[in-house]
């Protein structure tokens, strides 16, 4: 399933969804030329996902969201989503917090 959204100035998003992993990925359309404007494609990464990567149950990682104690996160169409550099970001973090 390929989903695909435009927002202003030609940002595009593709979604797809292949054996129960659903990747987002950001991409600028070939519209836009401005080297200012120019994103680093960006992973997003469903409830289920992040909270596989942090071997959390999804129950314990909405739990980290209400306590304020997990990584990054928005709502993005009425999910909640992840960024994966942020959750790259929040394991590091830990370590670097280890004693």
């Amino acid at each position: 399933m390929r989903i695909v959204y435009v927002f202003p100035r030609g940002l595009t998003t593709i979604s797809t969804s292949s054996h129960n992993s659903l990747t987002r990925t950001i991409l600028l359309s070939s519209q836009t030329t401005r080297s200012d404007m120019t994103p680093s494609p960006t992973t997003l990464l469903t409830l289920g996902e992040a909270a596989e990567r942090l071997r959390k149950s999804e129950a314990q990682l909405r739990w980290m969201i209400h306590q304020g104690t997990a990584p990054k996160s928005a709502k993005i169409g009425g999910r909640r989503v992840f960024r994966e550099s942020d959750v790259s970001d929040y394991i590091d973090a830990a370590f670097e917090n280890a004693a």
